[in-house]
């Protein structure tokens, strides 16, 4: 409710999610704001390219799995809100 709130404050229409702990805490949680990137994504002044390659450069020093993670939770929030 509080980040439909948010988006409506925005202007931005609300979103249906569902924000989980990690089962694995390896990738940690920003997971899930990396996947709240990927759902607002189509409203910011950048390519889906760029923020790829900015959640590479973040999660690099965690190790190819941390970032390959984060790249499925932005995927999964850009598929989330068309």
């Amino acid at each position: 409710q509080s980040i439909n709130a948010a988006l409506a404050a925005l202007t931005l229409p609300s979103a249906d999610f569902v924000l989980e702990h990690p089962s694995d805490l390896t990738n940690g949680d920003y997971a899930a704001n990396v996947a709240l990137v990927g759902a607002a994504a189509k409203y910011l002044p950048l390519e889906a390219s760029a923020l790829e390659a900015a959640i590479k450069d973040l999660f690099a020093r965690k190790g190819d799995a941390v970032v390959d993670a984060n790249l499925r939770a932005f995927e999964h929030g850009r598929r989330a809100n068309p």
